[in-house]
């Protein structure tokens, strides 16, 4: 309502991209960017467990029940292999959430539940994550205009996504590389990409660590935009 053909725009989208442009505006597209600092390659791995981490509310974007419900498909053998930490809400806010209380007992023995926690302290926990996790509706109008700041935060710390494609991640994430890709926003489909990255050697885990930082910096470093910076400033 108030962008008009005098004003240019920054859009983290292509979706937003072509909404604007559609109105005439000048428009470039820029996604989450991030500091040589913020690349940190130390990583802590586990030779006998794999760490996936959640870091975030929730709300209604992120659908941390089919991440929870996803694990409870697993094979126990597997599911005894695998820790999932959920930092950013406690136990009580997932139920108030309408997380079921029985699905969150059931997978206490994989469970580490930090709740609110610093963002430094998100970024530590990250040294010792296998692989972050993130689902979302890909058909709603605020996954096609966002950019998912978690993806790219994950990344930076060496830490490859296991998501299904929201956004633009199809631009930017190789499956089998920085990310294992899940084919629909399902428990089911998600079930597979973890028996995935459970049954990986540590020397695997650490390849696609590798990988995810070298996406972080030749893709989302901020110096790689500065000619989009110079088109919408000059």
């Amino acid at each position: 309502y108030i962008m008009d053909k005098q004003c240019r725009c920054i859009a983290i989208s292509k979706f937003l991209q072509n909404h604007f442009q559609s109105k005439g505006i000048q428009t470039v597209n820029i996604p989450i960017v991030v500091t040589p600092e913020d690349i940190c390659t130390d990583k802590k791995l586990q030779a006998d467990k794999v760490v996936f981490t959640y870091a975030g509310q929730p709300g209604k974007k992120d659908y941390l029940h089919v991440m929870l419900e996803a694990f409870l498909l697993l094979p126990e053998e597997l599911r005894r292999q695998a820790v999932f930490r959920i930092v950013g809400c406690t136990q009580q806010q997932m139920i108030a959430s309408g997380i079921q209380e029985e699905v969150l007992n059931r997978l206490a023995p994989q469970l580490v539940i930090h709740g609110r926690v610093s963002r430094d302290a998100v970024l530590d926990l990250l040294k010792e994550t296998d692989f972050t996790m993130l689902m979302r509706s890909a058909e709603q109008r605020y996954a096609k205009a966002g950019f998912p700041t978690k993806v790219v935060e994950s990344l930076s710390r060496s830490t490859p996504v296991i998501c299904n494609l929201t956004s633009d991640l199809k631009d930017y994430l190789t499956d089998g590389q920085d990310a294992l890709i899940v084919d629909a926003c399902s428990a089911e489909a998600l079930k597979v990409q973890l028996e995935r990255a459970i049954i990986m050697s540590k020397a695997q885990r650490m390849d696609m660590c590798n990988h995810a930082a070298k996406t972080a910096e030749n893709r989302f470093l901020y110096t790689n935009f500065t000619q989009q910076m110079q088109t919408v400033l000059n």
